[in-house]
């Protein structure tokens, strides 16, 4: 059961956390748009490495565990893209039943628990910044159909922010992100692609979404600000098109799960 991870992915999601999205920087405040915090948000659920789909299970530690016969994992690592590095570091330990009592064999462990650190650093053209990055959570694992399932109780959160040059308006742009989120028994189903490996995907539950977005242009020919109280809630169904409903103005925004793009809202 082992996670894919590739660069384009990775990449526009970090593109998309820090709001890269051809934003007009002209003059004045506004707020930030639907669709491009709906895409900040989903950019954090990618599966790409420290995206919250690719946290109820990660390749190797499993077996590196199990073969230890250990009951905790402490897990380090990093992985060096095109445009970004990224470096994780957590805790995963196994509990089964009442979390408390140990169990052997480690095939017996139901239920696991992840707590730690991530931070990705930007290094691309005209680019600069880094997110940092937190997990709590609690999982519990299960079959639906036959099929890996994964419960998701906890937070994770992500802040960060850039810095890049606007060449069109030539001023420079600095944007801060900074969302948490809450999970309350989010299922998580594996969706095979007959090789064994798959994307993991919601299968059910609800996930509230707080922070904020935060833009600011200067220089050039003046200076432009953008902000965005972030108050979300993601209701999840099984689909790969999740509903990002803004609890603040009750407007809801279609994102693709597995790519995190913006949707056309059809059948």
């Amino acid at each position: 059961m082992k996670m894919k991870y590739t660069i384009p992915v990775l990449t526009m999601a970090c593109m998309l956390v820090f709001g890269l999205t051809g934003c007009n920087l002209a003059g004045g405040t506004v707020s930030v748009s639907d669709q491009e915090t709906a895409e900040a948000i989903a950019a954090t659920l990618l599966e790409g490495d420290g995206g919250d789909f690719s946290l109820v299970n990660t390749e190797d530690d499993d077996d590196q565990a199990r073969s230890l016969d250990a009951r905790s994992l402490e897990v380090t690592r990093t992985r060096e893209y095109q445009y970004s590095t990224v470096e994780t570091s957590f805790t995963k330990t196994w509990y089964n039943g009442d979390w408390v009592n140990e169990v052997d064999p480690p095939e017996a462990y139901d239920r696991f628990s992840k707590v730690g650190t991530h931070i990705v650093t930007l290094n691309g053209p005209r680019m600069d910044g880094s997110m940092q990055g937190s997990m709590d959570l609690q999982i519990l694992l299960g079959q639906t159909d036959g099929v890996d399932t994964y419960s998701m109780t906890g937070t994770t959160a992500r802040t960060g922010d850039m810095t890049h040059p606007d060449l069109e308006s030539q001023r420079t742009v600095t944007r801060t992100v900074d969302i948490s989120k809450e999970y309350a028994a989010v299922v998580m189903l594996r969706d095979d692609i007959g090789d064994g490996d798959g994307q993991i995907m919601p299968l059910s539950g609800t996930v509230t979404i707080t922070g904020e977005i935060y833009r600011e242009a200067t220089g050039g020919f003046g200076s432009r600000s953008e902000q965005r109280i972030i108050d979300a809630e993601i209701t999840y169904d099984g689909s790969t098109r999740l509903r990002v409903r803004f609890r603040d103005t009750d407007t809801e925004v279609l994102i693709d799960a597995s790519t995190g793009e913006v949707v056309a809202d059809t059948p």
